[in-house]
Order: C-alpha cells, then sequence, then structure tokens
C-alpha cells in the first residue's frame, strides 16, 4: 500500500497520508512484536518444540543490534502512528459524511474516458 499511495506520478495528500501511515503503524506493530521474528534471522535456525516459550538468545548480532535499534525507535513510532491512525480516521469520516451529504454516482464526479 505503501509503494501503490506514495509513489504516484501525481502526488495526492490523501494518498500520501494513506499510504505512509499503513506503513508506520505496520513497521510500530512489527517491533512491538520483534520477540517473536527474532528467531528467524538466526542463521542456522532450529524447530522448537513448544513456540509459546520464548528464547530471546537466539537470531545472533543481528537480532541484537535490530532488537537495540527497535528499543530505541518504538516510543517515536508509537507516537506517530497514534497521531496518522487519528489523522486517516479523521479524513475517512469527513469523506464518508461529505458522501452522506451529497450522494452523487462517479460518474458525475469524474468524467470517464475510455483508454486507448
Amino acid at each position: 500500500m505503501f509503494i501503490v499511495d506514495v509513489f504516484k506520478p501525481e502526488f495526492r495528500l490523501r494518498a500520501f497520508l494513506m499510504g505512509s501511515g499503513s506503513m508506520v503503524m505496520n513497521t510500530t506493530l512489527l517491533l512491538a512484536y520483534y520477540h517473536h521474528y527474532r528467531p528467524m534471522l538466526a542463521w542456522r535456525a532450529q524447530a522448537q518444540a513448544d513456540p509459546s516459550v520464548a528464547h530471546p538468545t537466539e537470531g545472533g548480532a543481528v537480532a541484537d543490534g535490530v532488537g537495540a535499534l527497535a528499543r530505541v525507535v518504538q516510543p517515536m513510532l508509537l507516537g506517530l502512528s497514534v497521531l496518522l491512525g487519528t489523522v486517516m480516521l479523521a479524513w475517512l469520516l469527513v469523506m464518508i459524511g461529505q458522501y452522506a451529504a451529497d450522494p452523487k454516482a462517479i460518474s458525475d464526479v469524474k468524467t470517464l474516458v475510455p483508454r486507448k
């Protein structure tokens, strides 16, 4: 969603906010559940008999570095994701309210032109 919304040929604020907001919120969730992803960073991962038991030592130096970065970045991303999520929700509510106040067919809003 991030790539489709942000890297469009024409800039649209709504698309930029929705794409960036979804990227920030998904990154925040990824960092919040990092301890579940950490074993996947191990070079030679072993199957675990009981997946409910966490083994934070798995993953090696790469996992340690990512974990340290996650602890620093996560509080900032959490605040940003709450802010962007609120803006996205408000924007959607405004669009729904505008449609409810004056419902129009898509053909009335934008002229449909056949593709060549």
